[in-house]
This record gives structure tokens, sequence and C-alpha cells, in this order.
């Protein structure tokens, strides 16, 4: 009888988690990063920083979380001008003392705050929370090259390639056109910063970023221009790659890309759609009941394709 009401209990609190609610999680820790987590530069160490309070307002999110309150977690940018990323870690040293532990990336991957982070109870959403901090917490605020290594959760539709008719295509087209403009534009700036340094006067600088953004023309308005035409054009998925499983996208125009969440007695059972440089995807994780927690990925299913991406 005990056992029975244990798996009643379960059954109802996995019920109680709706789908809108991983979206919103997702959505919210997503305008987090763009907006907050944001690299700033230390111009008298040529080194790059994301703030603390910045930092902490995004673990706030990760409220069914339980960090150790002895140490704190704080985040180390590892980077240079060819590329970087963050690594949160747990602080148990001085600063100074990060600084120059900062080069080595093993003491930052053994010292992870995600090796030190556990549910607070047995919920669903404590559990999406782990998953998500364990496997995309650090993937915020990458530069450059250190893309190749960036990955991400979808919540909503992915690409006018996926698009159910034209309006919604133009319109998605749009909405992202503003956001490649919008970090187009602060990227251009940090570079800006980056080139004075070296001495290169205004001229210099204007001719540099004409050539390696704009192909030599005054401004990204005609590269924007002939970006809306590609994502409008019938032939758009060459430039958003091929669909290769058609079953599993029309289940996407159906059902939409909220995350799924069940469970069993000895595991949490997580379902997600996945982007990185090279496809999406959607992948499904078993998260252990128990400590340690364990994150194993079961299952794969490659949705897109997307064309090569040179950062």
């Amino acid at each position: 009888m005990k056992k029975l009401i244990t798996i009643l209990v379960t059954a109802f609190s996995i019920a109680s988690l709706k789908a809108q609610e991983s979206v919103d999680f997702i959505q919210r820790i997503d305008s987090i990063k763009t907006h907050h987590l944001k690299r700033c530069v230390l111009p008298e160490m040529n080194t790059y920083y994301i703030p603390q309070d910045a930092v902490d307002s995004y673990l706030q999110q990760f409220d069914k979380l339980r960090f150790n309150k002895k140490t704190k977690v704080k985040c180390f940018y590892s980077g240079d001008f060819y590329g970087g990323r963050p690594y949160l870690y747990i602080h148990r040293l001085s600063d100074s003392a990060i600084r120059k532990k900062g080069k080595d990336i093993n003491w930052l991957k053994k010292h992870a705050a995600a090796n030190f982070v556990a549910p607070v109870d047995d919920t669903p959403m404590a559990y999406f929370q782990y998953l998500i901090f364990s496997e995309y917490g650090e993937m915020f605020s990458f530069f450059w090259h250190e893309n190749y290594n960036m990955k991400e959760v979808h919540v909503t539709t992915y690409s006018p390639a996926m698009a159910k008719n034209r309006e919604e295509a133009e319109r998605m087209a749009k909405e992202q056109l503003d956001r490649a403009k919008e970090y187009l534009d602060e990227e251009i700036k940090e570079l800006r910063t980056e080139l004075r340094k070296e001495n290169l006067s205004d001229k210099e600088i204007d001719e540099l970023i004409k050539e390696l953004y704009f192909y030599g023309k005054e401004s990204n308005e005609e590269e924007f221009e002939l970006m809306v035409n590609i994502y409008l054009e019938p032939s758009r998925k060459i430039f958003f790659g091929d669909i290769v499983d058609e079953e599993l996208n029309r289940e996407i125009n159906e059902k939409g890309m909220a995350p799924k969440i069940t469970a069993d007695i000895n595991y949490y059972v997580i379902t997600l759609f996945e982007e990185n440089h090279e496809y999406l995807t959607q992948k499904t994780y078993h998260v252990q009941r128990k400590k340690p927690w364990k994150i194993e990925l079961s299952n794969e299913r490659l949705i897109i394709k997307k064309p090569i991406m040179i950062y």
C-alpha cells in the first residue's frame, strides 16, 4: 500500500509540471543570458569578466537547486581576442589565486559548479533545473571560435525552414534578423574597443570592419537585405540546413518544442530540443533519482543538419 501511495504521489507531481512551466523557465534564463550575462573588459589586464551581480541573478532562477552553503558560485571568463567562454566554479580560493588557476581548464572543470549541485526535492522541476544547469548552465557569452562548442535548448519553432506558411516564415525571419543585427552591432562595438588598443586609427578600424563584416560595403544594411531574401526564398532550406527527420519535423509543427518530463521508480526522463553549430536534435536524458544524480543521454534524433558555419 505504501509503495502504491508513493507511485500515485509521484504521478501527481509529474502531471503538475505543465509544459508551459518548463518553457517559461528556459525563456527566463535565456533572457538573462542575452541581456545581463555579457562579458566586460578589464583594459588594464587585457582580459574579460562577467559581473558577479549578473551571475547571482542568473543563479537565483535555479530555485530548485541546492548549492553548498559554505561556498559561492563565481564565474571565470577564459578567453582572448580569438575566442572565449565562461566557467562557473565553486569559490574556495582568493581571487588572485583564481586568476592564476584560471588558465588551467582542467582545474576549472574539476571545480565546476555543476559538480557541487543537487535537486532540492524529488519533483519534475527540480530535476529539470538540475539537467539544464548541468548540461547548459555555462552556455552563455561565448565569443568567436568558442561558438563551435556552444549549445542551447530550443522551446519554440526553430527556423523559417520549418514554418507552416510564408506569413509565419516572414515573421520568424524578421525576428531572427533583428536579433542577428543587435548581436552583430554589439560584437563590432567590442571589436572597435580591442582594435583601438592596437593603436589603429578610426579610419583603419572602419576599413578593417568593412572587410571583415560587410565585404567592403559601407554598412551592414545591404548584407541584411540579402539575408532577408535568402530567408524568404523557397530554397531557404539550403541556408538553414536540410530537414533530416520529416516525421519529427511534422510533430514539432503540430505539438511544439516544449520539453517533456516523465518518470519511473529510478529515473526522471527528460526530452528536449538542442541546437549547436551543426545540428538541431531531439535529445532524451535519464536523470538518476538518487545520489549521485547521474545524467545519461539515452536517445538522440537528428532533425536538421545545418550548413557549415565558420566562426
